[in-house]
């Protein structure tokens, strides 16, 4: 899109060509499931839209909330949240899925090497842009006041680009599978409750997914009728569905079922007195997935 908005200004004759030609603009128009473009009267005005609201990451554009399923998702995440979960308050944890507009770099393959000047350079970009939590900090409520004593000594320590890279963890398409399904249903949410998650290993790409309505979960070893907090679970933690998967994941990682990805972890998963919080962020071959979590002790 850059080069074309530069040859724009080659000359009037190019302009003439270029600008109003809507089928050449439409093909830089993102085609996957779950993105609604926004509205606008021609093609070019569409992704004019996009890239004003992308952010800059080196020579690309990230666009975020792409899919309207996992920006469904956590919004639910975000009111169930407001009365805790088993002691511990998740109302700070978010997640947001940005869409690569024009992958240039390789950070799958190349990300944990900090030889890489180009990569690196990109690398503290992105370090930088969301370490400390954002968007999902709250000066008010939170502070980075570690707890040096609870942090594990053998947890390497991530103080910038080049321990990010270093520390990186390449995964496989199961692999990011298990890591979207964390966040679309987080252990905070089902662990401390005993609620198992849906088994998704062996899923090829997901094609084996058709019922959009899964049963719910299994509550084992409580009464509803004596166990308030359990009614109050069922009230609002509703069970995902299973498309939000199969969106997320066409995002990523496109039709490749083969594909790998990179989690870059941003931090230690730190301590302070009152509260862990940790961010990180998975980038794959066509979008990246940033998490932030703050949780009450």
């Amino acid at each position: 899109v850059e080069d074309l908005v530069n040859l724009l200004r080659v000359c009037k004759r190019w302009n003439e060509l270029i600008e109003p030609n809507d089928n050449l603009w439409r093909k830089f128009i993102p085609n996957i499931a779950g993105f609604d473009p926004p509205a606008a009267e021609s093609a070019r005005e569409v992704i004019e839209s996009i890239w004003r609201k992308s952010i800059k990451i080196g020579k690309e554009r990230w666009y975020p909330d792409v899919s309207q399923a996992f920006v469904a998702r956590m919004a639910e995440m975000k009111k169930c949240s407001q009365w805790g979960f088993s002691g511990k308050d998740p109302m700070r944890a978010g997640a947001t899925l940005y869409l690569r507009l024009n992958p240039i770099y390789d950070f799958v393959k190349k990300g944990d090497d900090p030889n890489n000047t180009e990569l690196l350079g990109v690398m503290k970009e992105i370090y930088e842009m969301f370490n400390r939590g954002k968007p999902y900090f709250d000066p008010a409520r939170d502070s980075y006041e570690d707890d040096t004593d609870a942090i594990d000594p053998d947890d390497a320590d991530i103080k910038n680009e080049k321990d990010v890279m270093e520390k990186s963890s390449l995964s496989n398409y199961s692999d990011t599978i298990t890591y979207v399904q964390s966040i679309v249903e987080p252990p905070y949410a089902t662990e401390v409750y005993d609620i198992a998650p849906r088994d998704l290993e062996g899923f090829s790409h997901l094609n084996e997914i058709t019922d959009d309505t899964p049963p719910p979960y299994v509550y084992e070893g409580r009464s509803d009728s004596e166990d308030e907090e359990m009614q109050m679970l069922q009230k609002h933690y509703k069970t995902p569905k299973l498309s939000v998967y199969k969106e997320v994941m066409e995002i990523i990682c496109g039709e490749d079922d083969t594909a790998k990805t990179r989690q870059f972890f941003l931090n230690d998963g730190c301590f302070n007195e009152n509260y862990e919080y940790s961010w990180e962020i998975l980038i794959g071959p066509y979008a990246a997935v940033y998490e932030s979590r703050f949780f009450d002790l």
